[in-house]
């Protein structure tokens, strides 16, 4: 069951999940995305149909929207949108911690908290069109790096839920940014950002 707003009367409703989805595309079409939502429910068709031939089941909500978030993940790497990645990033990490895989959830909690202090730009249409003009407007600016309150709030809640102490959180920050250093270029580095999340944190 949902709870969502009907647009055509801002009416509260409880809903199934059919009716939700009706709802969802009614608002899609007032705000003016209705082909968004069109592309997007084709996307987890897709990748739903896929799935099912893959492992010969009704695959879960869960796994074809990891799947649709995967590909999505190349395609805002491959188009230099660094904050769609951020965002898709996030994402992901919701479907971990829902599925009570906690320590993953907060290795990819971390890596976003790091992606925010290096300032996450969106550059696709620079790229596509002028890609001379990208050492101009860099793909990560620090000086708009900030951590979202709701991050930190997601974070503190699984190193409660685990029991781990903040040495140990410094570690998996360090060591699991590292790679996301190397593989994206971030200017700044995990150990000069851990400092600020730290702070955070306490």
């Amino acid at each position: 069951m949902f709870v969502l707003t009907r647009p055509k009367d801002n009416a509260r409703l409880v809903v199934k999940e059919d009716e939700a989805e009706k709802i969802k595309e009614d608002w899609a079409i007032v705000n003016g995305t209705h082909a968004e939502y069109l592309a997007e429910k084709k996307e987890i068709e897709s990748e739903k149909e896929l799935l099912r031939q893959l492992f010969s089941r009704e695959p879960s909500d869960n796994d074809v929207m990891w799947g649709v978030l995967k590909k999505q993940l190349i395609s805002h790497g491959i188009e230099r949108n660094m904050g769609f990645y951020r965002n898709t990033r996030l994402e992901m990490a919701k479907i971990l911690k829902k599925e009570k895989k906690l320590k993953l959830a907060l290795t990819i909690f971390l890596e976003i908290s790091y992606l925010d202090l290096n300032g996450p730009k969106n550059r696709g249409t620079i790229y596509r069109n002028h890609p001379d003009l990208l050492d101009d407007y860099p793909l990560f600016k620090p000086s708009d790096a900030f951590i979202a309150p709701g991050i930190i709030t997601l974070i503190k809640g699984i190193v409660q839920k685990l029991n781990i102490e903040m040495s140990d959180v410094n570690k998996l920050f360090i060591e699991s940014n590292e790679r996301i250093m190397n593989s994206l270029k971030l200017p700044v580095s995990p150990k000069s950002c851990w400092g600020k999340l730290k702070k955070e944190l306490q």
